[in-house]
């Protein structure tokens, strides 16, 4: 700074009327990137307004009725002195002592400085590049991940190990969070390291259905990854089906089926299993609940059947898939509720050539004798219904409100048991 800037400076520092008018000054630039426009002085003392007359030229009388000070004019009386300032907004930066900037400048700096921050993470974590771009596009919904990755780096750090040491086989969730961070609950659903892991590797499937919300959809997508998350509650109640491991005859459900006893079958011994098939026959039975699962095994003890116990989970996936894979065709009655035909729905277009429907007719919905009121929240899921075959059945729920469930079917569902084993 030259000795007539600093003298400048110091002038003007003796007066905080300056500091107050600067103040305004500065915001103003900083709006239009140049030194143009007025400020409003209107709240300044009459005190204020005499220090000012005497630098603008201007009478106090004319600052009180005309309250604006023109940056053009100040600038023009700077140049007027004896201070060696080039122009106001040099002098802003030497009374300041600090760069003042354009808004829209800064803001491109700041995106710029943004785009090397992420090129910068690109290269350190090359296993996180393109989850990376997809996060640098800025869509509201990734808010929450740049917000917690700008306040702790480590999260990047940890997850792209988790990449790179990724399950050779399957590895339990805790056993996996234990060796990669060195807690056990590292990756829970309620941790942004859990969060973040989900982000990304849902968007490394490239799975055409929504965001995983539910534990089961969840679950699905880790085992994708080789990561399981419960592989002893998540299971399936089957009766009369048959398996292989290890090349040869499963002996537990062997035992099963001779008895005629029930298996309850934790996705843990299904992932270990080759292959199944039925005991006899090529059509395995479907149902939703548990209590008519059992009904129809009371009468019907040599029945090839499974319960979902509600919304299949991947236990129950994981054998349709085995039993799809033998050649067996799959017949699913599940309840008169949206949750039963989206349910439906997913089955048949995940075994388009293999399963049908059992019971779930607009016929069999009057028969099931329909009561419980759905209220609109529910109907809505009926708008996802989609396939041909449920349509008909979606319009008439939609249209009564009301949903039927399989245990008022029962009688009929017995009756094709009992044709279907014979």
């Amino acid at each position: 700074m030259s000795n007539r800037a600093e003298e400048a400076v110091n002038y003007f520092t003796q007066y905080p009327v300056y500091e107050k008018l600067f103040q305004l000054f500065r915001k103003k630039y900083e709006s239009l990137g140049k030194v143009s426009g007025t400020v409003k002085i209107e709240q300044f003392t009459k005190e204020e307004l005499n220090h000012l007359s005497g630098f603008l030229k201007r009478s106090v009388h004319h600052l009180q009725e005309n309250p604006t000070v023109s940056l053009r004019l100040f600038e023009r009386r700077l140049q007027e002195t004896r201070f060696q300032v080039a122009d106001l907004h040099e002098l802003l930066e030497l009374y300041f002592q600090e760069p003042i900037l354009w808004k829209q400048q800064l803001r491109i700096d700041e995106q710029e400085l943004r785009r090397q921050k992420f090129e910068q993470r690109k290269i350190r974590y090359p296993q996180l590049s393109d989850w990376l771009s997809l996060l640098e596009a800025k869509n509201e919904k990734h808010r929450w991940i740049l917000k917690q990755l700008d306040e702790n780096e480590t999260i990047l750090k940890t997850l792209h190990l988790a990449i790179t040491e990724k399950p050779s086989d399957l590895e339990r969730i805790s056993v996996y969070a234990q060796r990669i961070a060195g807690d056990p609950h590292a990756f829970d659903g309620s941790t942004v390291l859990g969060r973040c892991l989900i982000h990304y590797l849902y968007h490394l499937s490239n799975q055409q259905e929504g965001y995983p919300t539910s534990s089961e959809a969840i679950n699905a997508l880790l085992l994708t990854f080789g990561v399981l998350r419960d592989d002893i509650s998540n299971f399936i109640s089957i009766a009369n089906i048959q398996a292989t491991y290890n090349g040869g005859i499963h002996p537990v459900f062997a035992a099963a089926s001779q008895q005629q006893s029930v298996l309850n079958v934790p996705l843990r011994e299904i992932l270990r299993l080759d292959g199944c098939h039925l005991s006899q026959g090529k059509d395995v039975f479907v149902v939703e609940n548990s209590g008519v699962f059992s009904a129809i095994l009371d009468d019907v003890p040599t029945m090839n059947l499974i319960c979902t116990h509600g919304q299949i989970r991947i236990a129950g996936w994981k054998m349709l898939d085995l039993l799809a894979l033998a050649g067996c065709r799959i017949h699913y009655s599940g309840d008169f509720d949206p949750e039963g035909l989206q349910m439906a729905q997913r089955i048949l277009e995940r075994y388009p050539k293999q399963a049908v429907l059992w019971r779930m007719s607009p016929t069999d919905y009057t028969s099931s004798l329909p009561s419980v009121r759905l209220n609109q929240e529910r109907l809505s899921k009926l708008n996802s219904i989609r396939h041909v075959q449920l349509i008909d059945l979606a319009k008439q729920i939609r249209d009564k409100k009301l949903a039927g469930y399989q245990e008022g079917l029962l009688t009929h569902l017995i009756k094709d048991s009992k044709r279907y084993s014979e």
